[in-house]
């Protein structure tokens, strides 16, 4: 239950780089549209377990929920991956939310976006649930204003408020003034630059809401996305420097203050190794490090701290980066930024805690089964 391992896998050109997620039984995405971008959407079932998965997919778009029959009862044999195309059902949106929720079984999903047939794709990060208070991590500094595309999967309308942690402190993209938005709706709203810093955007809504950010970058751009805090650590296994490559951590810690441990650790396999063609990188935080720094992240602020690999790696061959909140820090949300000669936005890993201790309640005077 705490394997404290983590994956990535990416294009032999080091684009388009996904997180490889848990199977769950309710999934979130949300991203660009066609009218942003994404002429092509495709979206991956995978079931891992030894029982048949039955998939129901809900869309949301800037024109309201989508209704169509090929959506619901989706069949995922075990051990089997299906794929489905999204494309025709977003049609001409802007924005596209989808809801990946299993009535037997459960899945791992991926969604890529691409402009069309031929081009490179980018992937969407699985997205926290839908919650009234969500934290996006991991939004750089950027000359071109990113994009925040939210998503309202209940019947309720929304009153939404935006609120960007900078490196200078608190910032209100959007003035004072709330985002509304009726239920069952998805909506795209541009972000000016932030100042040209790195950011965090805390979000708070009156009830349950799906949110991500798009960075522009090559394709139709590189997405960060809401995540928890950071418990115990979290790990990016896959990241590359040389050839004009450069990796950042983006630490924020909304409320107090918090104290971090980086520490970079030599992948014992090099990348490119796949026999498929795809670069692909594990980490286990148990093995050997190569070097650590500690850093002060200040309360309601946000830091970018750029990250070497350990001595000795060869240029192009991947790394980990273990991220530890040591005693007494607050809450922290981070993400991992790769940059193409200081100015291409190349992928944004949202950083996932890598749990290596999860304790049960004691039981008392009952019976509760828990199943995955």
């Amino acid at each position: 239950m705490a394997p404290a391992m983590e994956a990535e896998v990416a294009e032999n050109s080091g684009l388009a780089t996904v997180r490889c997620g848990e199977p769950s039984s309710d999934l979130w995405f949300v991203g660009p549209g066609q009218q942003n971008g994404a002429a092509q959407l495709q979206l991956d079932l995978m079931n891992v377990d030894s029982l048949a998965a039955s998939v129901d997919i809900s869309l949301i778009t800037d024109a309201g929920a989508v209704q169509a029959g090929n959506l619901t009862g989706i069949t995922v044999p075990p051990h089997q991956t299906v794929t489905e195309s999204l494309s025709s059902a977003a049609g001409k949106s802007s924005v596209v939310a989808i809801g990946v929720h299993t009535s037997a079984g459960r899945v791992a999903a991926d969604v890529s976006a691409g402009p069309s047939h031929g081009l490179p794709t980018n992937w969407l990060p699985s997205a926290a649930a839908p919650a009234t208070q969500l934290v996006i991590p991991g939004v750089p500094g950027s000359s071109q204003a990113a994009g925040l595309f939210l998503a309202v999967p209940g019947a309720a309308n929304a009153k939404v408020s935006v609120l960007a942690i900078t490196s200078q402190g608190h910032y209100q993209p959007f003035g004072a003034q709330s985002i509304e938005l009726p239920g069952e709706s998805a909506s795209y709203m541009a972000l000016t630059p932030l100042g040209g810093t790195a950011a965090a955007l805390q979000i708070t809504a009156n009830v349950p809401v799906v949110a991500s950010v798009l960075v522009p970058g090559s394709g139709v751009g590189a997405a960060t996305t809401a995540t928890g805090p950071i418990s115990e650590q979290a790990v990016v296994a896959g990241n590359t420097s040389g050839s004009g490559l450069a990796v950042s951590v983006v630490l924020s810690a909304p409320a107090t203050a918090a104290r971090v441990r980086l520490t970079e650790i030599a992948n014992a396999n090099p990348a490119g190794a796949n026999p498929a063609g795809a670069n692909s990188a594990g980490a286990n935080p148990a093995g050997p490090s190569s070097g650590s720094q500690v850093l002060t992240v200040q309360a309601g602020h946000t830091l970018m701290a750029p990250v070497t690999p350990p001595p000795g790696t060869k240029p192009g061959t991947a790394f980990a980066i273990v991220i530890t909140p040591l005693a007494g820090s607050g809450p922290l949300y981070a993400a991992r930024v790769e940059t193409q000669n200081q100015t291409t936005i190349v992928s944004i890993i949202p950083a996932i805690s890598a749990l290596t201790t999860i304790s049960l309640p004691p039981v008392r005077d009952s019976y509760d089964a828990i199943s995955p």
